[in-house]
Order: structure tokens, then C-alpha cells, then sequence
């Protein structure tokens, strides 16, 4: 394997590139952001479940919202998305009953629809963002008498802008905060989880611990990059507080590690440390176990899906990298394209990977963006989420580092962001797995060359001779070729002599007759 140099070119470009980044949340609990098919619940151990919007009026202590509605999306209709079409059903596109059937799922005008398959929601808090430079709003709930220790949600828009899948000018932030003082006090708020860049029918689920918090903090704002605030409808669907408690080990619905993930800012990262770098290595070398990308093509190794002749460069800077893992997502619906790599044997305890859209794919922004995520299988085949960035756009770029203890199979996955997937070639850079206590298990590849003549001679000869030598010693010259040529033309004439013969005599015994 070729470890020395391009350890010594990873060593290199953390040298050159350099600066602490801000991070993706203070945050205990990253949500789980994708699409509805990503939405993995509540859990089946979830006890004395109370819904926000049943206590909003009995144990809200502060807000500051225009409106908040209760059970419904925020402008009292469904924005629904149905086999990749979005529909907008109002109060006055019913049947009789209040309800209407798209795409074979029936709506009533009152439920919460969100994500690519329109998953409904019964309750929730509709909400809506003020415009960029005012304050947050928000709802405060106290909970500190309600014996429970979860809150979950799903979150996303309900306008018509943030719900559009070719609007790329609306965003919008979701923000659960806690406070553990015994009496309301607006600045003793942290941040316990945050979903950012939600928009058209992207969703993000939270399932956050809340134990020990008295109070907690609906946040909902307009994203950074949002042109303004018109039309930009969000929604906390099925937003409640819960008693219950996680399974044991790694399981799907598991959170994804804290600040596993961080966004770059500007297009630098932090890098492995330099004293994990001797006990690093890439993943390019070592052999993918399955892999599928659009249109069902395998990833490329060290090079930009669909390049295989150019460096995969990435980010605002065009940072290059010589190793990597090239990707693409499938189109909008088609579910998540992965790499898997057998890790079982390596004792690596860390991933390390830059990722981004490539400068092969043209950063035009012609797709609707891409998710990263990284998965691990702890040995039963159930893949658990580890670690997710946000949604990456154009030259937008970031880095994960990532605790894979006891992981068998690391899964590397990317999923379009919308229904566009155009220009959306992406890659992991310097995909790395590394040992934090100096135990990477490499494995020993044979020689290259073939070993040198050993410096002494046999001692002894063989104990038994031939009982018998050959009478004729072997020819030392090239064996004639047979020649066939001459045994062709002799078969030849003997044919044409037997035709003549065969001729004569049919010739005479006419005569005789």
C-alpha cells in the first residue's frame, strides 16, 4: 500500500490549512434530517405522552409569535408532496366531509403533511419565522411537572415558498433549547438541538433528552441565505414530551454523534491531529464491499465520480486531495447512494473525511444539494446513524470525525436534497480511518519483488536416483515443425489418381456394353 506518501500529503495540507470552525450546534443531539422516508418515529417504549399542542394553553410561559396554530400548518391548509408532486389543499378543495384524496393518500384539511411522501401528523405546533434581523420566535414550555425526559418532533415547512422544490431562496431553523432553573428565566437557555437549511420537502426529526430541564424552547427562524420571510410556513408536527428511555447499544433511531459533523465556513479545516497520523490510513486502499450510486454505478476511488483522470478539489478554496471517495446521489426519491468498507479487522476507532460537491460536477447549482451521512453496522447488519452533515450546496464544504469503535461495516451515504440531482458528483476527501491509541491493524500486503537467491547451497542431494537413464540423450535443436503442408498435397493426388482410375473404368464398360 502506498500509506508513507499520502499520509505525508494529508500531514501536508493540515499544516497549510488551518483554523478552528464554528460548530454545526452546542447541541446533545443532531436531528435526523432527510426526507419522510428518513423519519424513524417515536420509540415503542415511549410512556405518558403529552402532546405541546394539548398544553399550550395550560403551561405555555412565554412567547413571542404573530399566531401559532394548533394542529394544523401554519396557514391552516396541507402542503403535501405525493410521488414528487406538491399539493396545496385549502378548506375550499374538499369533499363534504373535509377531506381530499391525492396520489392515493386521502388529507383532511387539518392535518400536518410533510416530507416527500406527505407523512401526516394529526397534532403540532404551525409556526412562523419573523424576517431576518428581528428576534426569534419561539414558545416556552414549562415541563418541570410533567414526569417526562424526551421531547420528539418533525419538523418542516408548510408555505407555499419553503415547500416549493425549485425555490432555493427560502430556509428555514429549527431550535430545541432547555433550562434548568428552578424559575422561569429567559437567559439560562441552551441549546439542545438544531436543524438547519430545511426546505421544499426536506424534514428533520428530533428525539432529544430533556431530563433534568425544566423549561423548554421552541425556536423557528428564517435561514441566513432566505430572501425574506413571505410564504415561509413551519411547522413542529407531532410535537411532544414524553417518559421513556433508549435501548441498550447502537440501534437504528439512535441519534447521530454530537459535533461529529462541522460545516466550513471559509474552506479550511482542522484536519487529524499529527499525532494520529502514523496510525492513519485511507480508505481508497482498501477493497469496497458493495457500493451504488445513480444510475446504479459503483464509486470511484481517489478520483471525482465520472473524472477518473483528475484530483477531487472541493470547497470555496478548490482544495485538493488525492485520496478520496467519489459519489453521486440518486435522483430525488430513489433512495440514498452508499459505500460500504469492512473495518472489522483494522482496529481503527475514528473516521476522518472532508466532503463537498466536486469542481468536476461545475458547482452550478443546478441540483437541489446533498446530505452526507456515515453509518456503522456493530456486527447484527442493522446500519446506525453516526454522524450527518447539513444540506451542502454549490461550493459549500465541511468535515466529519467520527468515533467508529466497534464498528464491523462503515457505511459512507449521500442523499439528494431535493428532486434534482444534476451536478450533484460529490466526494468524501481523504476518507480516513485512524487509531487513537496507536493499534491500526494494517494488513501486510506480499512483496512486489521477487525474493533474493538464498546465500547457501542444499548440503545434501536427493537420497534416490532414476533406476534407469534414457538410451538417447535429448536433442538439443528446435524440434522440426510437422509438415503438414506436404502431407496435403500427396492426399491430393492420390484423389485426383483415384478419380482418373474411377473415370477409365466407367468408360470401358460402356464400350463393352
Amino acid at each position: 500500500m502506498k500509506i508513507t506518501k499520502k499520509l505525508l500529503s494529508l500531514l501536508l495540507a493540515t499544516v497549510l490549512v488551518a483554523g478552528m470552525l464554528t460548530t454545526f450546534a452546542s447541541a446533545s443531539t443532531l436531528p435526523n434530517i432527510g426526507m419522510s422516508g428518513s423519519i424513524g418515529g417515536m420509540p415503542s417504549n415511549a410512556e405518558n405522552i403529552q402532546y405541546l399542542s394539548d398544553l399550550y394553553s395550560t403551561h405555555v410561559v412565554d412567547q413571542l409569535n404573530k399566531t401559532v396554530t394548533l394542529d394544523t400548518g401554519y396557514h391552516n391548509y396541507v402542503m403535501a408532496f405525493v410521488n414528487g408532486a406538491r399539493y396545496q389543499i385549502g378548506g375550499d378543495k374538499v369533499d363534504a366531509n373535509g377531506n381530499r384524496t391525492v396520489g392515493g393518500v386521502t388529507f383532511n384539511k387539518d392535518d400536518i403533511a410533510l416530507g416527500y411522501n406527505g407523512t401526516k401528523f394529526e397534532k403540532g405546533l404551525g409556526v412562523h419565522p419573523d424576517a431576518l434581523g428581528n428576534p426569534d420566535r419561539y414558545i416556552v414550555y414549562d415541563v418541570s411537572k410533567l414526569n417526562v425526559n424526551r421531547f420528539y418532533a418533525v419538523v418542516g415547512g408548510t408555505g407555499t415558498n419553503i415547500t416549493h422544490p425549485s425555490n432555493k431562496d427560502h430556509y428555514l431553523e429549527f431550535e430545541l433549547l432547555g433550562s434548568k432553573s428552578a424559575t422561569y428565566d429567559a437567559n439560562s437557555f441552551e441549546t439542545l438541538a438544531l436543524a438547519k437549511d430545511i426546505r421544499s420537502y426536506l424534514v428533520a426529526e428530533f428525539d432529544v433528552d430533556i431530563t433534568g430541564y425544566n423549561f423548554i424552547k421552541l425556536v423557528v427562524r428564517i435561514g441566513a441565505n432566505s430572501l425574506n420571510n413571505q410564504s415561509c410556513g413551519g411547522v413542529w408536527g407531532g410535537a411532544c414530551v414524553y417518559t421513556g428511555t433508549k435501548p441498550a447499544g447502537p440501534s437504528m433511531g439512535d441519534a447521530a454523534q454530537p459535533d461529529a459533523y462541522t460545516p466550513s465556513a471559509d474552506g479550511t479545516y482542522v484536519g487529524i491531529a499529527s499525532d494520529h497520523l502514523s496510525d492513519s490510513a485511507f480508505l481508497s486502499d482498501f477493497d469496497m464491499v458493495s457500493s451504488s450510486n445513480n444510475s446504479g454505478n459503483p464509486s470511484t476511488l481517489n478520483t471525482p465520480y465520472g473524472a477518473p483522470d483528475d484530483t477531487i478539489t472541493i470547497g470555496e478554496l478548490n482544495n485538493m486531495f488525492w485520496s478520496g471517495i467519489g459519489m453521486h446521489p440518486k435522483k430525488g426519491g430513489e433512495g440514498e447512494s452508499y459505500t460500504i468498507f469492512d473495518v472489522s479487522d483494522l482496529n481503527a476507532d475514528r473516521f476522518y473525511s472532508v466532503v463537498g460537491i466536486t469542481n468536476a460536477n461545475g458547482k452550478n447549482g443546478a441540483g437541489s444539494g446533498v446530505l452526507f451521512g456515515v453509518y456503522g453496522d456493530y456486527g447484527d447488519g442493522n446500519y446506525v446513524l453516526l454522524a450527518q452533515s447539513g444540506l451542502i450546496t454549490n461550493y459549500g464544504s465541511g468535515e466529519f470525525d467520527v468515533d467508529i469503535t466497534g464498528v464491523k461495516n462503515l457505511k459512507l451515504a449521500v442523499l439528494c436534497g431535493g428532486t434534482n440531482n444534476a451536478s450533484s458528483g460529490c466526494a468524501w476527501g481523504n476518507a480516513t480511518i485512524y487509531s487513537t491509541t496507536g493499534n491500526l491493524n494494517l494488513p501486510t500486503e506480499p512483496p512486489t519483488e521477487p525474493s533474493e537467491e538464498p546465500t547457501t547451497k542444499p548440503t545434501t542431494a536427493p537420497t534416490t536416483q532414476p533406476t534407469t537413464q534414457p538410451t538417447t540423450a535429448p536433442s538439443a535443436e528446435t524440434p522440426t515443425e510437422f509438415p503438414w503442408g506436404v502431407v496435403i498435397a500427396i492426399a491430393a493426388v492420390v484423389v485426383v489418381a483415384v478419380v482418373v482410375v474411377v473415370v477409365i473404368i466407367v468408360i470401358k464398360k460402356k464400350k463393352a456394353n
